[in-house]
């Protein structure tokens, strides 16, 4: 996977759901809703984490499917943790966490993250 591709698509995420704090918040109330409308935005959701996440695993070398089923999930996980703990971040943090530069900092530290792994060999 290149990592100028992996890099767009974090910028790309870090805009649809960091730029914009009414936008931010409107998501947060409809996923916690527990809802059908919940529900039908989650799946959307992961339809487009799927997508993005075939298209950057496409070709030799792509981890095994039982990896891949839950990659989807994993990549929202990172994005959507930080949104849907937003107040309770700011409070730890002791800063807006959808600050710019906050936001560019954990961007960068999720892409490598999903590039290397956490606990594999650096």
């Amino acid at each position: 996977m290149e990592s100028g591709t992996l890099a767009e698509a974090g910028r790309a995420a870090a805009l649809m759901f960091g730029a914009d704090e009414e936008r931010r918040r409107y998501i947060r109330r409809v996923l916690v809703d527990g809802d059908e409308r919940a529900a039908a935005l989650l799946g959307r959701l992961v339809e487009g984490a799927r997508r993005e996440v075939d298209r950057l695993l496409a070709g030799p070398g792509a981890p095994p499917a039982e990896d891949r089923r839950w990659a989807p999930y994993q990549v929202l996980f990172l994005i959507l943790g930080p949104l849907l703990l937003e107040l309770a971040l700011e409070a730890v943090m002791g800063g807006d966490p959808f600050a710019p530069e906050t936001l560019a900092e954990r961007s960068a530290a999720n892409q490598r993250l999903l590039r290397r792994g956490l606990f594999g060999p650096r």
